[in-house]
């Protein structure tokens, strides 16, 4: 929940710097609010911004949600520069489970099997460009 609401208030202040009529003022003062609210999501995703020690333990507990997964690939686009260090606990979690014949999903397990396939291609995007 705590990483739901950090991701819509971010996106509330990136839309506000959008804004062709703000003062440096009022930029500084959502550029602060906006890294509070990143500091906030990373910390709900299971990340140490200061050490970028990673809590695999919270970021498997995500996972395991089906609005987690959902979550986690906003997370990603956000965070690039951290994405290396979550997707192999994400992809650990992702495949430990057993797998579901398509007739027994829902259309919302449909959806999150497809965003976790866009997870494996960004991954593998993220490798090739190492």
């Amino acid at each position: 929940e705590k990483a739901r609401n950090a991701l819509l208030c971010i996106d509330e202040q990136r839309r506000l710097l959008q804004h062709p009529e703000l003062t440096q003022e009022q930029r500084a003062m959502v550029h602060t609010t906006l890294a509070k609210h990143l500091a906030d999501l990373q910390r709900a995703v299971g990340l140490d911004a200061e050490t970028n020690a990673l809590d695999s333990s919270l970021l498997g507990a995500v996972v395991d949600l089906g609005k987690g997964r959902k979550l986690l690939a906003r997370v990603l686009k956000l965070l690039p520069q951290q994405a290396l260090s979550m997707l192999p606990t994400i992809l650990r979690h992702v495949f430990a489970k057993q797998p579901v014949r398509s007739a027994d999903m829902s259309s919302a397990d449909e959806e999150a099997r497809r965003d976790m396939a866009t997870l494996k291609e960004s991954e593998e995007a993220l490798l090739e460009t190492l």
